[in-house]
């Protein structure tokens, strides 16, 4: 590689990375949480359940294009103008297909299947497809360069409008439409951030071009789009088959247990491609991967094994007494989410490797499982159905870390066990052990903060100094982690 595309040092590329990336998160995700329980107390649990089917459509829209076009432009070592025009060109299709596709599902097979309101909030939702297509490639092309300062700016200005107009509609007298309302806007916001920010190129048709796109592109977008579906079919399932109410609770525990961790997953996914495609041959990939997934899982495990016995006083305070029946679903879904937290890094990986064919087989078979599982267990309720979330991700994990992880790309599945889940998930158990009890103990006897702060004092303590003591390797490499992202103090002058 030469020139703009000369590879820097990727340790310290990706270090950069984690800094800027976390910091638009942390602004994004104080902005989203703190909207969160605005609308929790101003939108009825009934109307979270009806917009689940639109919520979804927006999050495929968003993945649609980055993901079939954009991807393509970070992977390829030398794209040239051509491939940058024909991805143009076939992202400005996708938007305008799938906007169009979207709203005629809206009026003609949403109102006998889910009602007319969801499919009210379906049309509102469908421009979506076209916002998040016009960011595709400039994006792409910001991600070559590893601007991920520039990248962090965009995600955090749109992240802290979007809630804040969502709010804003919720305060008006909107329901519904006021949650429909922050991915229209960050979509939006987001298509003209970008386009300041790397201009694109004019749209053009090139058909070699086109097809080596279409050729990486399809099974990335496709496997895109199984792993968005087996994430939400649960939601669109429920939402045809419950009161609406029900499925609000189910889509609150959901968020806390599962949506929460993906916020911080997203630094990793939005890092880890671009870095691991640059990497100059596969044993220096398979060390990359392993600290990042390693690092990732010991930030996130204390997080979610904290949830399973604080749930019953964190939910109730944040949400209001309104949303107490989410508590156990909240519990159970905790355990998946820590399935997902460990298998977040397989899909960089394996787009990285040129796997995509090979992603797409395994979505497609974890998506027809999935399927099966929840209309096999939502007759019976949610917490059947919750349980068999859990079970299903956590068999499809260890699936493909057997046999395509291991089998494929060559790292062992148990070498992979030992160095990227067992540090953290040693001391989350020490964790869950000071913790529950610490609880138990205040509980009923304490203000709800007051138990919260010392149950989460205590269970961090105890995981720090597990950690510490009995893998300093993880303890060094979040020790750098936390060192890089604290703010840089100036030096004082003599």
């Amino acid at each position: 590689m030469s020139g703009d595309d000369a590879a820097p040092d990727l340790r310290e590329a990706t270090l950069t990375a984690v800094r800027w990336v976390s910091a638009a998160r942390l602004v994004a995700e104080s902005a989203a949480f703190a909207a969160s329980l605005a609308l929790a107390r101003l939108v009825p649990p009934a109307e979270f359940g009806r917009t689940v089917v639109a919520l979804f459509l927006a999050t495929v829209a968003q993945s649609l294009s980055s993901q079939g076009v954009g991807s393509f432009l970070v992977y390829e070592k030398h794209p040239d103008e051509a491939h940058r025009r024909a991805a143009m060109l076939l992202a400005l299709a996708v938007g305008v297909g799938g906007t169009a596709a979207s709203m005629v599902f809206a009026v003609t097979l949403a109102p006998p299947l889910f009602g007319d309101r969801v499919a009210e909030l379906l049309l509102l939702a469908a421009p979506v497809t076209f916002f998040s297509a016009l960011v595709a490639v400039p994006m792409a092309d910001l991600q070559r360069r590893l601007a991920f300062r520039r990248i962090g700016a965009i995600d955090a200005t749109v992240s802290v409008v979007a809630p804040v107009a969502s709010v804003a509609a919720a305060l008006a007298g909107l329901d519904g439409e006021a949650i429909i309302l922050a991915p229209l806007v960050a979509t939006g916001l987001a298509a003209a951030m970008t386009w300041a920010s790397s201009r694109p190129p004019r749209p053009g048709w090139f058909p070699a071009e086109a097809k080596e796109i279409a050729r990486y592109g399809a099974p990335a977008t496709g496997s895109s789009m199984l792993h968005l579906a087996t994430r939400n079919a649960d939601y669109v399932i429920l939402a045809a088959w419950l009161p609406a109410a029900q499925v609000g609770y189910y889509f609150r525990a959901f968020t806390l247990a599962v949506d929460y961790q993906t916020k911080i997953s997203g630094i990793l996914l939005r890092i880890a491609f671009p870095v691991l495609s640059r990497a100059r041959d596969l044993e220096q990939l398979r060390r990359m991967r392993m600290r990042i997934v390693r690092t990732h899982a010991s930030v996130l495990f204390p997080l979610l094994f904290a949830l399973i016995p604080l749930a019953p006083t964190l939910v109730p305070f944040l949400y209001g007494d309104a949303w107490r029946p989410a508590v156990e679903l909240t519990q159970i879904l905790a355990l998946g989410g820590v399935v997902a937290a460990v298998g977040t890094g397989i899909g960089p990986l394996l787009m990285a490797t040129g796997h995509t064919r090979i992603l797409f087989s395994y979505n497609l078979m974890q998506l027809c499982i999935f399927v099966g599982a929840v209309l096999l267990t939502v007759p019976h309720g949610l917490l059947a159905v919750c349980w068999a979330v859990v079970a299903v991700r956590l068999v499809g994990w260890a699936t493909v870390q057997y046999t395509v992880v291991d089998r494929v790309v060559g790292i062992p599945f148990l070498a992979s066990l030992r160095a990227d889940v067992l540090p953290a998930f040693a001391a989350s158990l020490c964790l869950l052990a000071a913790t529950w009890p610490t609880v138990a103990l205040l509980d009923d006897r304490a203000p709800a903060i007051v138990v919260l702060g010392a149950g989460g004092l205590v269970g961090f303590a105890a995981y720090g100094l597990v950690l510490r003591l009995g893998f300093p390797a993880t303890w060094g490499d979040l020790s750098a982690l936390l060192g890089r992202l604290a703010p840089r103090l100036p030096k004082r002058s003599r």
